[in-house]
């Protein structure tokens, strides 16, 4: 990304600058100390000056020698403090570079999940209103249209908006969910109230529903909880065939939610819960994609997690702790 490749440059230019400014002040300083000791002069020892002691009757010869050496020693360690700083400047620059990218590496990888995220939800949003736009050019141009053609393009409109407006409250679930009181909640009541809910739906498809949940307290919020058991309990009864059994219990102080169907493969593991990512045998089903991400996020807002797995004698199973 390009706005990114500018702003490690220009981060690494103020740590360069920051670390320049403080090696030449710390080497100014330096100098200084070191130039007012070579030009101390000779000490004074019991209140008679020793110059007289080391260059008798006059002669200056040593004296001057002395102030050539110190001028040498003076020069030298110039040089030395100049190599010195151009050798911080050029390693703290390559440091810098290498500091910046890593300091902005969460911006960046946030960065473009967003960028993701805003292009995903456009081309899902795309897709219902192409829809709705594409069926009633057709219908205006038909000329031997009834009102009963009209009536059903209406009832196609609603379908697809109903879509939409479905898919924009998910969006709005997952961006606007912010901290979430967490308390001491009855499982057994949360999972007892999901599982008659989720009722109807699974009789429409055949499918069972088997609460095996005892006594369980968990530290979390019971509504955020009862949304997560939702979506699962959901995305259970889609892929369990007719007939099958969908069951939510308890293993240790572990919530899981298990189906029937075929599984989850091998290779939709790894993005189960992505946004918008759904597996290649489940696109025939209704949905977006955005419902184990959301239930994914609502459980970190609580401490918890969900991971996704197949059970023994196969079919999917969800565990949330």
């Amino acid at each position: 990304m390009k706005v990114f490749d500018e702003a490690v440059l220009r981060l690494t230019a103020v740590y360069t600058a920051i670390l320049l400014t403080v090696s030449v002040g710390f080497s100014v300083a330096c100098y200084f100390a070191a130039d007012h000791e070579l030009n101390r002069p000779f000490r004074q020892r019991g209140g008679v000056n020793i110059t007289h002691e080391i260059a008798p009757n006059g002669d200056e010869t040593f004296l001057v020698w002395a102030r050539e050496r110190d001028n040498e020693i003076r020069t030298g360690f110039l040089m030395q403090l100049v190599f010195i700083n151009f050798g911080i400047v050029v390693g703290g620059a390559v440091l810098s570079y290498f500091l910046a990218r890593r300091t902005l590496r969460p911006i960046r990888e946030m960065t473009e999940r967003q960028a993701n995220f805003i292009s995903d939800a456009s081309h899902e949003l795309r897709t219902p209103l192409a829809a709705i736009q594409m069926e009633n050019e057709v219908l205006l141009k038909d000329e031997k249209a009834k009102s009963g053609d009209y009536k059903k393009q209406v009832e196609s409109n609603l379908e697809e908006l109903y879509k939409v407006t479905g898919l924009t409250e998910r969006l709005l679930e997952i961006t606007q969910t912010d901290s979430l009181n967490l308390t001491e909640v009855n499982a057994a009541k949360t999972v007892e109230i999901a599982v008659r809910k989720m009722t109807k739906m699974a009789g429409r498809k055949d499918v069972k529903l088997a609460n095996k949940v005892g006594q369980l307290k968990l530290r979390a919020n019971a509504a955020a909880l009862e949304q997560i058991l939702l979506i699962l309990l959901d995305n259970a009864i889609k892929y369990s065939p007719h007939g099958k059994c969908v069951t939510v219990g308890q293993r240790d102080q572990k919530l899981y939610v298990a189906d029937e169907g075929d599984g989850i493969g091998p290779e939709d593991l790894p993005h189960i819960f992505d946004r918008f990512y759904r597996a290649e045998k489940s696109r025939t089903t209704d949905g977006y994609g955005l419902g184990l991400s959301l239930a994914q996020h609502l459980a970190g807002k609580m401490n918890l997690k969900i991971t996704a797995g197949n059970g023994k004698v196969g079919g999917a199973i969800f565990w949330i702790a």
